[in-house]
């Protein structure tokens, strides 16, 4: 009776750790979406992400990121508007983790705890929202997501976390916003902002000179054209068009090569590695990098990394104090725990995994009217078209935003 007991437990703890080992990760989970979104079959991915973001669980915040960014990319910005917006929701609701699951991470593995996100990745979210109402047209909505973003760091930095990779991004999409609403000096003061984060991200030079005249700050406008070398361009077209160019693919994780245990981030090829626009067959402007999503993703995790290992060193400890204990009982069922728990362990890899590798931005001057814009994707001297907006209308001195995404 005793040896049928034994080797029912037995295989109840080994039964739990195949299972467990066997599940697929998130990376396998959502691979085949990701294939689809780079070779261009936006719906197809998007019908098989939505299953996933729709379904209640642990990891629905994760999925509804990446199928929000899938609309995006598809063009569909209200239906990535409605998901973006929901996963702000997931991610700053204070849903508490259960006694049992948490214990439950330490003896098998993180993956079974409910996901909330990297703090990077939630600052992105207002970023993403940002972008889809400024190619609406909405402003006023962009402006408030750029606001809840720097509310977000201000309170990331009160709780004692630090956040030393900032997004110029978003700040130089709110310092357009404003040039937009002619609010001249605070469209100065973040296009400044974008120089000193970004200082070889050259668009924003002409911006403080153009800004520096409309503000009136006649010494800050003498100071930059000397420093810059730069003269002040002047022409009738006051409507532009803003190409947001989403390149490539961010850093992807999987399990350390130190301790397969810890999660690292390892960037993943792209193939083009720039932009251009392309207005009514005219001259093509070269898109330029504002910000390296990839750096600063790297970056954030490895802040993460000290806690993610003491963490995990607990849980070995946690482990053996347990088997130990079993063994106590009987020797072999605890080495059977033992094995069991260490087949189910693994680096959790749930990641924002459709993010691109940097942002950046082309803009350019244009009569107001209608006109057809092609974006390029580029590689050194390779060029291709991967979109069009064929008869975009533009009003007089409107500041029209388009995005597209290049892999």
């Amino acid at each position: 009776m005793k040896t049928l007991i034994y080797l029912k437990k037995a295989s109840a703890y080994l039964a739990f750790a195949f299972l467990l080992a066997s599940c697929a990760t998130y990376q396998a989970q959502v691979d085949q979406a990701r294939r689809l979104v780079s070779s261009g079959q936006y719906t197809a991915a998007a019908e098989r992400l939505k299953l996933l973001a729709d379904k209640p669980g642990k990891d629905r915040l994760v999925h509804v990121l990446d199928y929000a960014l899938t609309e995006q990319i598809a063009g569909r910005y209200e239906q990535s508007n409605k998901y973006f917006l929901l996963a702000d929701t997931l991610a700053d609701r204070n849903d508490y983790h259960s006694v049992s699951k948490v214990v439950s991470s330490i003896f098998v593995n993180e993956e079974m705890i409910q996901y909330k996100g990297d703090d990077f990745e939630n600052l992105l979210i207002n970023t993403m929202l940002a972008v889809n109402f400024s190619v609406l047209g909405d402003f006023e909505s962009a402006r408030v997501e750029t606001k809840k973003s720097s509310e977000k760091i201000n309170k990331y930095q009160a709780d004692g976390k630090k956040h030393n990779t900032l997004n110029p991004f978003v700040i130089y999409l709110n310092a357009i916003i404003w040039e937009a609403n002619k609010d001249w000096d605070d469209a100065y003061i973040d296009y400044k902002k974008v120089y000193e984060l970004s200082p070889g991200f050259s668009f924003v030079k002409k911006d403080l000179i153009r800004i520096a005249r409309l503000s009136r700050r006649y010494n800050e406008l003498k100071k930059w054209k000397k420093e810059f070398g730069l003269k002040e361009e002047k022409s009738k077209a006051k409507s532009e068009v803003i190409l947001i160019y989403q390149q490539g693919w961010g850093p992807r994780k999987q399990p350390g090569y130190s301790d397969p245990i810890v999660p690292q981030l390892v960037p993943v090829s792209s193939y083009f590695t720039g932009g251009a626009i392309e207005v009514n067959g005219g001259s093509k402007i070269y898109s330029q990098v504002v910000f390296d999503v990839g750096r600063a993703a790297i970056a954030s995790l490895n802040r993460q990394m000290a806690p993610l290992v003491a963490k995990r060193l607990a849980a070995i400890a946690a482990k053996k104090v347990l088997s130990h204990q079993l063994s106590k009982k009987d020797q072999g069922l605890g080495f059977l725990a033992d094995i069991a728990m260490s087949v189910a362990e693994r680096a959790d890899l749930r990641q924002w995994s459709l993010l691109p590798s940097t942002f950046q931005v082309a803009r350019t001057q244009v009569a107001p009217g209608e006109h057809n814009v092609t974006v390029y994707g580029t590689r050194g001297e390779s060029e291709q078209v991967i979109c069009r907006f064929e008869k975009l209308i533009v009003k007089p001195n409107e500041k029209k935003i388009i995005n597209c995404r290049g892999f």
